[in-house]
């Protein structure tokens, strides 16, 4: 009865020194590229607007657009923008860069897939609009 409820833990790794580094210096390359000059685009802003309408109206304006990933952006919303805006950008990229590292840390290194991860990086975060996608990525790994 009880192994039905037990989780095997056999294939998981703990993670080394150098894994926690590795993360470490991704998170602060996900800050560093808070200062490269970016807007907010189309499908964001329309994201972040029926986030708004969920807050107001308690429901979603467009049902079939992602409502999941509105909720996610409720998270957020009590901080104001732009704090919100940027603390969800923060959030998304370590989720998404960690889960990258992670699942190409099962079949390299730490430093190959440190730098799998870090070359994939600008083009998660600067050219995979909207937002939502980076979390859909992140689901796959």
């Amino acid at each position: 009865m009880h192994g039905l409820c037990m989780v095997s833990t056999t294939n998981m790794k703990k993670l080394g020194r150098n894994d926690l580094l590795a993360l470490a210096a991704i998170f602060v390359l996900v800050l560093i590229s808070l200062i490269m000059p970016r807007e907010m685009e189309g499908e964001n802003d329309k994201y972040w607007f029926f986030s708004r309408l969920l807050t107001e109206t308690g429901s979603f304006a467009v049902p079939g657009r992602s409502p999941l990933y509105t909720i996610y952006l409720n998270l957020f919303r009590w901080m104001g923008y732009p704090a919100s805006v940027i603390m969800e950008y923060v959030i998304t990229a370590l989720i998404t860069l960690t889960s990258l590292y992670l699942f190409c840390r099962k079949f390299a290194e730490a430093s190959s897939s440190f730098i799998i991860t870090i070359s994939w990086m600008p083009y998660l975060l600067f050219f995979c609009t909207p937002q939502v996608h980076l979390l859909s990525i992140a689901s796959v790994f």
